[in-house]
């Protein structure tokens, strides 16, 4: 079975944002490529990078506007890129050690994607290499999430010296303005930038030791947890069946069973997994009634949520609620 590239949907969070702020319909080009309703993003969703990419790059053709990507990323911090990338990072007291930990996140969780250190003299090519088609929102996202990243350990004004982008395209108006003394240059088989390499020794200017709090992900990102994320995904919609998430995988429902069967898993028990994770959350993090957290983890009423949490927990949601002191 062929792999399935997906990545955390909290990456299209700044899209979205910017999105909803600008008027800028997306919804319906969303619904066309098959992705979930994108509107309530959490850190635990993987979306598959297709569909994902070439909505985004719909959305922009229909604007008309140069750059987009570009637009909507520049102001973003690395927490817009989710806690999984900026947990590490802030976590890490050089920005080498916060570089060399997003290498192998991005190796764990990403694996069309590589990010190389290139010496050469005082400088330090940071270089984003992508298997696949190249779509220029991907590129940007990237890029742009590298940049937040030396960021941390700058300044929020800083910009790199040197640019290399893949596209031939000449440079537009708002790039060279974005990046006014930046030498921008190309390469088609990767994209990235240069920082000094005194740089990289940097200590963070608000590090102390607390930071160092949450160990770094050691764990591949699994087939199973591509499934229970794509799940989580999908679940409000109402779309996570095992035929629909079997078809995001390019493959029939039985193959998809065989695959979690080597795993010892099956896709019930993920979908139960999902379903109760994201229920307890909804119970003691929000005040919402047991009829829309059934809705929220795919039940049509709460008479069969409720059936379903008592299967699962043997206590009733409202018990549960009320052990955990949220009335």
């Amino acid at each position: 079975m062929k792999e399935l590239e997906v990545f955390r949907a909290t990456h299209l969070a700044p899209f979205i944002n910017f999105y909803k702020k600008h008027g800028i319909p997306y919804r319906d080009t969303c619904a066309r490529f098959d992705l979930p309703n994108v509107s309530n993003l959490d850190d635990g969703m993987y979306l598959p990078v297709l569909p994902a990419c070439q909505a985004l790059e719909a959305i922009q053709l229909s604007q008309h506007v140069d750059d987009l990507p570009v637009k909507i990323l520049e102001k973003a911090d690395i927490n817009d890129f989710g806690d999984r990338v900026a947990l590490p990072i802030l976590q890490s007291a050089t920005l080498f050690q916060a570089l060399s930990k997003l290498q192998y996140l991005v190796k764990l969780e990403e694996t069309s994607l590589t990010i190389d250190l290139s010496y050469h003299a005082d400088k330090c090519w940071l270089r984003l290499t992508s298997v696949g088609q190249p779509y220029n929102t991907n590129t940007w996202s990237n890029l742009m999430m590298l940049l937040a990243v030396v960021r941390v350990f700058t300044d929020y004004q800083w910009t790199p010296k040197a640019m290399t982008l893949s596209s031939l395209d000449n440079p537009s108006l708002y790039l060279k303005r974005r990046f006014p003394s930046t030498e921008i240059t190309y390469n088609p088989n990767w994209v990235g930038f240069s920082v000094p390499r005194s740089l990289l020794g940097l200590v963070r200017r608000d590090y102390t030791e607390l930071d160092q709090v949450a160990p770094v992900p050691t764990e591949l990102l699994s087939m199973e947890n591509k499934v229970k994320g794509l799940i989580r995904a999908y679940l409000s919609d109402g779309a996570y069946n095992l035929d629909h998430i079997a078809e995001i995988f390019g493959v029939n429902s039985r193959t998809l069973q065989r695959q979690l069967k080597t795993t010892g898993r099956s896709f019930s028990q993920l979908l139960d997994e999902v379903q109760l994770d994201k229920a307890t959350s909804l119970l003691t993090q929000t005040n919402k009634s047991l009829l829309e957290i059934a809705v929220e983890v795919g039940f049509s009423d709460d008479a069969h949520f409720i059936r379903f949490f008592k299967r699962m927990t043997k206590i009733t949601p409202r018990r549960y609620r009320l052990n955990n002191n949220i009335k």
